[in-house]
């Protein structure tokens, strides 16, 4: 591998490598990572747990590769081949994962991107999807012979600004919707807990039904109420209701100590002059700009066309 240092045998000879589940391991690699700034809620393994079992029998599972003082890490959800026994292949969750490393040294990456490739080999793997973090810019770790190809822009806000300068930057139309809808008496709130997950899970079932959305799109009880065991800290509802208190809108927020993340949304259509979504997003962000947390990442839409109507209304 031409990109490789001077010495790779000095660093393999150097290496140590597992393979691990959940549990203390996971946790040490967390507070290692976040210690540095590389760290989100998509890395956790019980986020990753969210995704596991189903029809695809998958597995959260992560290599960790260490060598001269560095450290690699991959999580992914594993699943076996239908119809090929003992092979699987695997794809990060719902989401945006990728590798983290402590260095993007290529000699290191290439070192480590070898050894799972070959480790992973021997025990099965086939081969993998990873969905890199836009905001972490995780595919700055990857190597040979992983192949990086661009699907889609995402749409993500500064938190660090001042306030007053990003709600100077709202569209003239946005800014309207807004006066509109406070002036017919829609409003949004805040909260986690049972009621208003089982809430939003109503609506956006509901929805997704309407859209005739694909399978993936939709998450039963069951997610919702994994989502309240990720803790109060985690996660936050929000939830827009028209002057009767009706709930018109509504969206799952998911939080780690650096980002902010606008993870599932929807709106009754019925309910779509009452610009909820407008709303929802506004308070998203009056509630976090100026904080601790450095930005908010909206999603991108269904596909990479920039017209994509999800994507212009994130």
């Amino acid at each position: 591998m031409s990109n490789r240092s001077a010495n790779p045998a000095k660093k393999l000879a150097r290496a140590r490598s597992t393979f691990i589940t959940t549990g203390t391991p996971w946790q040490d690699v967390a507070a290692a990572f976040a210690a540095r700034n590389l760290w989100d809620v998509y890395f956790d393994s019980a986020y990753l747990g969210l995704y596991a079992g189903g029809s695809e029998a998958r597995e959260v599972e992560a290599y960790c590769y260490e060598a001269d003082g560095d450290r690699f890490f991959l999580p992914y959800l594993k699943a076996p081949i239908p119809g090929f026994p003992g092979l699987w292949d695997f794809q990060s969750a719902y989401g945006y994962g990728g590798p983290l490393a402590t260095t993007d040294e290529a000699g290191f990456l290439g070192a480590a991107w070898t050894a799972f490739m070959q480790e992973a080999g021997d025990r099965g793997g086939v081969c993998g999807l990873l969905r890199f973090h836009p905001l972490l810019n995780t595919e700055r770790f990857a190597a040979s012979p992983v192949s990086l190809i661009s699907d889609r822009d995402t749409v993500w806000l500064d938190l660090q600004r001042p306030a007053e300068e990003v709600y100077s930057e709202y569209s003239k139309e946005n800014r309207r919707k807004l006066r509109k809808a406070s002036r017919e008496g829609v409003a949004v709130e805040a909260g986690s807990g049972s009621d208003v997950l089982s809430a939003f899970c109503e609506l956006y079932s509901g929805r997704m039904s309407e859209l005739g959305a694909r399978s993936e799109y939709f998450f039963g009880r069951g997610y919702f109420n994994a989502i309240a065991g990720l803790g109060p800290e985690a996660y936050r509802v929000y939830l827009c209701r028209n002057a009767p208190g009706e709930v018109i809108g509504g969206a799952l927020i998911l939080l780690s100590p650096q980002f902010v993340h606008y993870h599932l949304s929807a709106s009754r259509e019925d309910c779509f002059h009452m610009a909820p979504n407008n709303v929802l997003r506004d308070g998203v962000i009056r509630d976090f700009v100026g904080g601790t947390r450095s930005a908010i990442h909206f999603g991108g839409g269904l596909t990479g066309d920039p017209k994509d109507s999800l994507w212009r209304s994130s």
